[in-house]
């Protein structure tokens, strides 16, 4: 399979991109982003001593750069099962906000909170609630989120405005039947662009 541009960069600066919302990861290897970012700057450094010309084309597409903001975002989720993250850019395609899933700012879960998969689950915010808590109606243009938002995070996205989703994996709903999210229609209804990256 073809690696993406995030991911070649990623790679030339030895970053783990596969471990983007990956419960398993070992999170003491990878606590400290300063490393990430000396890396990168230790790139860059050696790219322009030698004078070597950066091909434009290797630039992330805006697609890319925002699901990358998005999977960093979700790095952040203190959730050992499902880690979301999400980005929103306004108009000019600036970033307005960040988020992730999580319980409520400033909540510490009691000991054995996280044991219970499904018990936890009702307690959850998801990333694309904690988003629209950042910014007024109208503000945001466009949203990239990890996973495709469920039923109810879609209706919320549509009441904020929104008018374009990247998303990065598809939303499967939980239980016996285990169906896809209905997002895509209620996306269609509203006149939202639902890209999958």
């Amino acid at each position: 399979m073809k690696k993406t541009k995030f991911e070649n960069w990623c790679d030339r600066i030895e970053f783990p991109w596969w471990s983007f919302g990956n419960p398993s990861l070992d999170p003491t290897k990878h606590r400290d982003i300063r490393e990430l970012l000396e890396k990168a700057h230790a790139l860059g450094k050696n790219i322009n001593e030698t004078n070597v010309t950066i091909n434009p084309d290797n630039r992330l597409s805006f697609p890319e750069y925002a699901m990358a903001l998005a999977r960093v975002s979700a790095m952040r989720s203190e959730d050992p099962y499902r880690k979301v993250g999400a980005v929103a850019f306004d108009k000019d395609n600036r970033v307005i906000g960040t988020a992730y899933n999580g319980l409520p700012s400033g909540f510490t879960a009691p000991e054995g909170f996280w044991t219970d998969r499904e018990r936890r689950r009702k307690y959850m915010i998801h990333a694309e609630v904690n988003l629209c808590s950042l910014f007024k109606r109208g503000d945001a243009k466009m949203i990239a989120v990890t996973t495709m938002p469920c039923n109810s995070c879609m209706g919320t996205i549509a009441a904020y405005g929104i008018e374009k989703i990247y998303y990065g994996e598809d939303y499967h709903m939980s239980g016996k039947s285990c169906r896809v999210s209905e997002s895509p229609e209620i996306a269609e209804l509203f006149g939202i662009e639902l890209i999958k990256l």
